[in-house]
């Protein structure tokens, strides 16, 4: 049977299958390279979970989604904090401890 082009379809089918086997055959190889660092998993955010920022200092997380994670960075007994939003992988985020639920007192 000839394709549309005039060239054996079967075969032709046969062999772009093959050639797609070989290559995520191949690209399973790459990922399993040894020595190589693994893809680190995607952070999570959990809405109110207090953060620590290297920058803007502690605060909690507002909302998380579509690898954004948004933080209002404010603390007991202060105006309401400033909100900022940032990559999940933002190298500069991390958790933190609560902040106590009362001021200084002074």
């Amino acid at each position: 049977m000839q394709g549309a082009d005039g060239s054996g379809g079967v075969a032709a089918e046969a062999g772009a299958a093959g050639a797609e086997a070989k290559a995520a055959a191949g690209a399973r190889e790459a990922a399993e390279t040894p020595g190589e660092p693994e893809p680190s998993p995607e952070r999570r955010w959990s809405a109110g979970s207090d953060v620590r920022h290297a920058v803007y200092g502690p605060g909690w997380v507002q909302g998380s989604g579509v690898g954004r994670v948004t933080v209002r960075f404010e603390q007991p007994g202060s105006e309401p904090g400033r909100v900022r939003t940032f990559r999940v992988d933002d190298p500069e985020l991390e958790p933190s401890d609560p902040l106590p639920l009362v001021g200084d007192g002074g």
